[in-house]
């Protein structure tokens, strides 16, 4: 690709960025996110409405190309730009190869947060394993890293096909079942959150992993798993007594 235009795609998207910065929320986003990076101040929506604008201009764009400015966005020090390197990604699935999948994988290894992460793994690391650009193996790559962020992914990434009774299931809860000991805030979240999602369509199968594995999962992920299960379901998991989960919060 010419380096002239990879030049003038970021200022440009830089430019816009800018345009719709709001000093007020930079500092109280940065406040809430714990990012380390610098803000403008931008609304979700309208970073995403950049992509989308993006992507009917520049229709023709090449995988390599696109590889090349999510890569420049993502190395940036303000976190609305790396928010928008995921949302172009996000955008443009059938541009996605063999080289998509090594700047995702490094993008999960450098996310700092659980918003990056979050966007990362559910609308671009879920679906380029549906898609088979990714073995599924790669999940439990991730569920064995130091870094929890990347843990997180491994649970979340199919979250959007757990809730519609796809994906691959059975590999799911055995990531969820393998991390029931973390004392992470973020995991518990996460197999909570999942767990959630997959009774929307499986709320039978979620009530007897919850039930199987009642004296290991942690109020937080059980109270989180167990939102979207109807009454009856609820009342057959007998629970242990608040004493003796009282450590497992």
């Amino acid at each position: 690709m010419k380096a002239y235009a990879l030049k003038l795609w970021v200022e440009d998207l830089t430019s816009e960025l800018k345009s719709k910065a709001e000093p007020g929320r930079a500092r109280e986003q940065k406040r809430y996110l714990k990012s380390p990076y610098m803000f403008y101040g931008i609304r979700k929506p309208l970073i995403d409405q950049i992509a989308r604008k993006f992507k009917i201009d520049y229709q023709a764009i090449t995988p390599q190309e696109l590889i090349a400015l999510c890569a420049v966005l993502w190395d940036s020090n303000y976190h609305e730009q790396k928010s928008l390197a995921i949302a172009l990604l996000k955008h443009f699935p059938d541009r996605w190869d063999s080289k998509t999948t090594m700047l995702v994988d490094r993008m999960i290894d450098e996310a700092t947060g659980w918003d990056h992460l979050d966007e990362l793994a559910i609308h671009v690391l879920g679906p380029l394993i549906q898609m088979n650009l990714l073995p599924l193996t790669y999940l439990g790559t991730c569920s064995k890293a130091e870094n929890f962020w990347k843990r997180r992914a491994a649970l979340i990434a199919q979250i959007t096909f757990l809730r519609r009774g796809k994906g691959h299931i059975a590999l799911h809860l055995e990531l969820c079942r393998a991390h029931l000991y973390e004392k992470e805030f973020f995991i518990r979240k996460a197999i909570g959150w999942s767990l959630r999602e997959l009774a929307k369509n499986d709320p039978d199968g979620v009530s007897e992993f919850l039930q199987q594995n009642k004296d290991q999962i942690s109020n937080l992920t059980m109270r989180e798993a167990s939102k979207n299960l109807p009454d009856y379901l609820k009342a057959q998991i007998k629970l242990p007594d608040k004493g003796a989960r009282k450590s497992n919060t």
